[in-house]
């Protein structure tokens, strides 16, 4: 008989298990899909009868596939390719046998469907305990066959049991960090209902992260057409709290497929792209369906479904893993009026398109809190999202932008990133206003205390601009001041460490803080002051003059991020190319000193000097070069492969000679009021242009201070058995780290370990941090501009190249060859080696300012930025042309 029970049993019990009969459905055993189902019946949906062959059903299979040598092979490998792996397990698992008991198992199983009608017919679908979850869906990786019929099941059941043995799931769960080497599977079998329309639907809107609008996908007959992709189907937007349809897209629907009480399914192709599959009556069924589950499920999620006589069918329903989640509190109520934020972690002084963990966002907005109350800024350091301007949620800094909508239109606000973030540009220029400038204004816009935040913002800021100032007038004066103030700043920076207090590390932010706001910033404006000129001389100017305008826009001396990867080059090429074969070797001699001096020379200096750098470096649980020699030593190693034409020092060099000479013909050709602009932007651009950066480095330094004293708090913490590493002390606020310092009963690690999950769910399902999101979820971008062949964006670095695309998600990703073309959503300076090798660099965020920019005119390298989903959008391999000064990626396969 089948069973009825829903625990696992001691030993195989065969019975098929009735989902009808299950009270508390365990995923362990009956998978994830099969455990939706239960949930979905429990909650008033209909659900066609359905059992399932649980995974101890399967074990006396697994107990046999484990002792052959393809399964050995398989978990001798850690990584992919697994092609050969996969395919040799497959063949191995087509030849199990049924044991006895299994045979019993699957008569039950049949005479159970037989018992579901006449001529029944049943789906058979895999039903793994890691699929269907909220952090892993595995869409479309395993199998599924409709229409089966009694006799049918036992290839179908084997079939599925297979399908967990390919290569496409071996891929997803090694991507989503799952075990690779740990396989399971129940296998589903389920009523299959005469479908007369069929279909998929998301409760929130897939393309634009809406959490108001349902989705949802229809065609005539059963689902397969819809899921599998054969056929353009009818599309329903709908808002949900509203319950209106706001568009309505008929598809062909030329294609549809129905079951046939033989078996298997008739396909039918016939024209109905004028007929609508679904009334509006069964669309908004549908979409409160959808709402329902939500609060079942307490997520988004995506359904399969059908409508049989009727009457609506739910066959499928799992969480959506690949939405953008806002935080609670960020959220307005559905169909209130919505606030706008802009994810501050992706300016320019911090590029990050990464979570930041909580130590790092209490860094910063400490950093915030003292520079708004310096400056008068409106901030309330209790954190009420829907009324602060800088907000400290989901891993993220945002800024409320529909609060400088209420001043600012959005056109105003675009042109300040016209030369620093192209896509920001771009999707400002489309904003409707309207729909995000708040009703009322702003509570802290108040006249009172804006004109005390005026008047403050001017006395606080007085130094800012009495140096900005003495920098435009005097800058070979200013300049030696400015370098002596950031000395003694580094100096007392690095002295800091392990033993410094929370109390000191406050104090030197501080002093960070004052540094780079009246001392750093300066110089930055004399330049962009230099770079106004020379816009503005471009202007109407014959393309011979705005050529060499162009060439003053490159070549800056004392760029450290430049210089950076220049001693890198020199210093990986102070030994035979063989060293790099093995790092971990390498990294033990130069801790025993038994290289070439020249080579740890050069070693000790970069660290002496960049030590406190690393990929990711706002981010203080990043490790740094001056802690971990592979971090440095694994892209030494790319750039020893390098050619020596691709020395960045001989490129920076040809810069430097070509705007000194571009200046020098323009200084003959122009007239003498442009002449005598053009030497002011020259004298500025000379002085202070290789200073972009340094505002950065002081706070590195301060950051790296911060991370050293935080570590040495985590050991500690962690010896005590506090934490459970010392790394999860990145998961706690430095208030947190002080009380527990102070109180030994203090349970830091279940904050720790709470917050590390949330981090660790976040860094799995967001791999693009939004630059502009409502509070409904909604993110905003920019109108497509591509045209056939081609994907446009912005150049910001001229030139031409064709490669291989190299698609990196992080610096530590993969290695970049030779003639690659780099691909990244964003840098900072810890991605400067890879620059070397590239041929050329596309950016999702990037612009003329911006770290990428820069380091790619640098070096000569065509750059374009400003192009949308470039992680999924470009394949490794993959053959493009990047013409940087056209802003154009050619696709050539």
């Amino acid at each position: 008989m089948p069973r009825t029970s829903d625990s696992t049993p001691a030993s195989l019990d065969a019975s098929p298990i009735l989902l009808a009969k299950v009270e508390d459905p365990p995923i362990a055993e009956l998978g994830g899909k099969a455990a939706s189902l239960v949930r979905l019946s429990r909650a008033g949906f209909r659900v066609p009868e359905a059992a399932v062959l649980p995974v101890s059903w399967f074990a006396p299979w697994w107990a046999e596939l484990k002792q052959t040598d393809a399964w050995s092979r398989f978990e001798a490998a850690s990584e992919a390719p697994w092609t050969a792996h996969c395919e040799a397990l497959k063949n191995a698992a087509n030849q199990l046998s049924f044991s006895d008991e299994m045979c019993a198992g699957l008569e039950e199983m049949r005479a159970l469907v037989a018992s579901w009608g006449d001529d029944a017919t049943c789906a058979v679908r895999s039903s793994s305990p890691d699929e269907d979850l909220e952090n892993a869906s595995f869409a479309g990786g395993y199998a599924t066959f409709l229409g089966v019929t009694v006799d049918g099941i036992e290839d179908a059941v084997r079939e599925c049991f297979v399908s967990c043995l390919d290569e496409r799931v071996v891929l997803y769960k090694a991507q989503q960090g799952l075990d690779v080497h740990r396989p399971r599977i129940a296998v589903l079998v389920q009523l299959q209902v005469e479908s007369d329309v069929s279909g998929v639907g998301f409760s929130l809107n897939p393309v634009t992260n809406d959490y108001d609008e349902a989705v949802i996908d229809a065609n005539f007959g059963l689902g397969e057409t819809v899921v599998s992709g054969e056929v353009t189907p009818d599309h329903f937007i709908v808002d949900k709290p509203g319950r209106n349809i706001l568009e309505r897209h008929l598809g062909s629907k030329s294609v549809s497929r129905w079951i046939q009480s033989e078996g298997g399914a008739e396909v039918r192709e016939e024209t109905r792209g004028e007929q609508t599959s679904l009334s509006d009556d069964q669309v908004l069924e549908l979409t409160d369906a959808l709402g329902r589950l939500e609060e079942v499920y307490g997520h988004p999620v995506d359904i399969e479904w059908t409508y049989a006589g009727g009457e609506l069918h739910l066959l499928q329903a799992r969480p959506i893993t690949t939405y953008f989640p806002l935080s609670t509190d960020m959220q307005t109520e559905p169909g209130a009026p919505r606030r706008l934020y802009m994810d501050g972690n992706l300016s320019d002084s911090i590029t990050s398109n990464e979570p930041l963990t909580k130590l790092t966002l209490d860094s910063t907005k400490n950093m915030v809190e003292r520079m708004a109350r310096q400056y008068r800024i409106p901030h309330d350091p209790k954190e009420r999202p829907h009324q602060d301007f800088i907000i400290f949620r989901g891993a993220r800094m945002y800024v409320a932008y529909s609060d400088l909508l209420w001043f600012f239109s959005s056109q105003r606000l675009a042109g300040q990133y016209e030369i620093m973030d192209v896509l920001m540009h771009r999707t400002l220029l489309n904003l409707d206003r309207d729909s995000y400038r708040p009703k009322e204004k702003p509570g802290w816009l108040a006249w009172t205390r804006i004109t005390r935040a005026i008047f403050g913002t001017l006395l606080g800021s007085r130094r800012l601009w009495w140096n900005t100032a003495a920098a435009l007038l005097s800058p070979a004066r200013h300049l030696k001041g400015f370098r002596q103030a950031g000395l003694r700043f580094e100096s007392e920076a690095r002295s800091a460490g392990a033993s410094t207090s929370i109390a000191e590390l406050h104090d030197l932010q501080g002093q960070s803080m004052d540094l780079i706001m009246n001392v750093d910033l300066p110089p930055i404006f004399a330049w962009l002051a230099a770079i106004r000129i020379l816009e503005r001389l471009a202007k109407g100017a014959d393309p011979q003059t705005q050529e060499l305008l162009d060439r003053m826009g490159r070549g800056f001396e004392g760029e450290l991020v430049v210089e950076m990867g220049v001693e890198m080059f020199a210093t990986s090429r102070l030994l035979d190319l063989s060293e790099f074969d093995d790092l971990a070797r390498l990294a033990k001699r130069i801790e025993t000193r038994e290289l070439p001096a020249a080579f740890l020379e050069a070693w000790d200096a970069f660290i002496r000097r960049f030590g406190a750098r690393g990929p990711n470096e706002m981010e203080l649980a990043s490790p740094r070069y001056g802690e971990d020699p592979l971090l440095l030593l694994r892209q030494l190693s790319f750039m020893a492969k390098a050619a020596s034409e691709n020395d960045p020092k001989l490129a920076h060099e040809r810069n430097v000679a070509g705007r000194r000479e571009a200046f020098a013909i323009l200084n003959r050709r122009l007239g003498w009021f442009s002449r005598r602009l053009l030497r002011f932007a020259h004298r500025w651009t000379e002085a202070f242009a290789g200073e972009r950066d340094t505002a950065k480095y002081h706070w590195v330094l301060a950051t790296y201070a911060m991370r050293r004293s935080a570590l040495a708090r985590g050991s500690r913490l962690a010896e005590a058995g506090r934490l459970d590493s010392r790394d999860d002390v990145f998961h706690l606020t430095f208030d947190e780290l002080e009380a527990a310092e102070r109180d030994a009963k203090l349970d830091v690690r279940k904050l720790a370990l709470e917050r590390r999950r949330y981090f660790d769910k976040l860094s799995q399902q967001v791999k693009e941090f939004p630059h502009l999101i409502d509070s409904r979820g909604r993110i905003l971008r920019p109108t497509p501009t591509n045209e056939e062949g081609a994907l446009s964006g912005m150049g910001i670095s001229p030139g031409v190249a064709r490669g291989p695309i190299k698609v990196l998600d992080n610096a530590y990703d993969k290695d970049v060859e030779p003639g690659d073309v780099l691909v990244a959503y964003t840098t900072d300076p810890g991605w400067t080696p890879l620059f070397i090798n590239a041929s050329a660099i596309i950016l999702q965020i990037g612009g003329m300012m911006q770290h990428g920019g820069v380091v790619a005119r640098e070096y000569g390298k065509p750059c374009v930025a400003g192009i949308e989903h470039v992680l999924t959008r470009f394949e490794d391999g993959q053959m493009v042309e990047v013409d940087g000064s056209a802003g154009v990626v050619r696709l050539l396969d």
